[in-house]
């Protein structure tokens, strides 16, 4: 339908863990710029706007699913298996991110992925892209142009990945700093989110610099935690003087109330109690 229009339907709103408003006779007006004027039951709908066009369905209406860990280039690679995490990355994942230094690619692929979020009704994502700040700008541009809201970053890695994926600390942070000025905050709905792969692929000196980095423009912060034994393994190798993988983002300044952590399935009682008191 055309805008303005009315949708009724049923509708199903969660309002908290243990709240949600059902309303079996719903109605959902929108206006000429896609804002949802009202929302509810018929018999509440305002006078005013009983006059626009209306569709009734049969489904049943929900608000828009929200993505909280999403990798835009990984979006190709669905259903590629691999023994392990980090066999995984090496066979599939990163050959397949390298690939976006080609701009052709990167816009083909976020042209689609945000296209895709938006056919499974996710209206909300958290994402990460890639090491390449051309390629994430692309991304932000076809974000804005989807009109999804997006919290995005470019990938942060300097070690412990192919060579053409490794960018040095200043590069790098560089690139986030021209990506925050560009599109955080814009339009109120797009952000940036600094973006450390995980533990492993950053040296202490690059995680530090990326706390730092949040901390002074005030953005989220995403990377992964405890996902996998072999992972946690690597983490204590690398990082011998850090009291578990918790500690390494804490040590650097990555953990506060804007700080989305991937996976989390080894995660033990003590690290749990570091992440809730930050």
């Amino acid at each position: 339908m055309k805008l303005p229009f009315r949708l009724h339907a049923p509708l199903l709103t969660p309002l908290a863990k243990d709240d949600l408003a059902w309303h079996p006779r719903g109605v959902v007006a929108i206006d000429e710029h896609g804002t949802i004027l009202f929302r509810g039951a018929e018999d509440a709908l305002p006078d005013s706007l009983t006059s626009l066009p209306f569709e009734q369905l049969n489904d049943i209406l929900i608000p828009g699913l929200i993505d909280a860990h999403v990798h835009l280039p990984q979006y190709d690679c669905r259903g590629k298996f691999g023994a392990s995490l980090l066999e995984w990355l090496d066979r599939f994942i990163y050959p397949e991110e390298a690939r976006f230094a080609d701009e052709a690619v990167a816009r083909d692929i976020a042209r689609r992925f945000f296209a895709g979020l938006l056919r499974a009704g996710t209206t909300t994502a958290m994402v990460y892209a890639t090491v390449h700040e051309r390629a994430t700008h692309i991304a932000f541009e076809e974000a804005e142009r989807s009109g999804l809201r997006i919290i995005m970053g470019n990938v942060l890695m300097d070690r412990e990945a192919p060579s053409d994926l490794c960018v040095d600390a200043g590069t790098s942070i560089r690139a986030s700093e021209n990506l925050i000025d560009a599109w955080h905050g814009r339009g109120d709905r797009l952000f940036y989110a600094v973006t450390p792969r995980f533990a492993p692929t950053c040296t202490p000196g690059l995680l530090q610099e990326a706390g730092e980095l949040a901390t002074k423009h005030g953005t989220w912060v995403q990377t992964h935690l405890n996902e996998t034994a072999g992972e946690i393994a690597r983490v204590r190798e690398l990082f011998p003087d850090a009291r578990d993988y918790t500690d390494v983002y804490d040590r650097a300044g990555l953990l506060n109330e804007r700080t989305v952590l991937g996976h989390n399935l080894h995660t033990d009682d003590t690290q749990l109690g570091v992440l809730r008191e930050r």
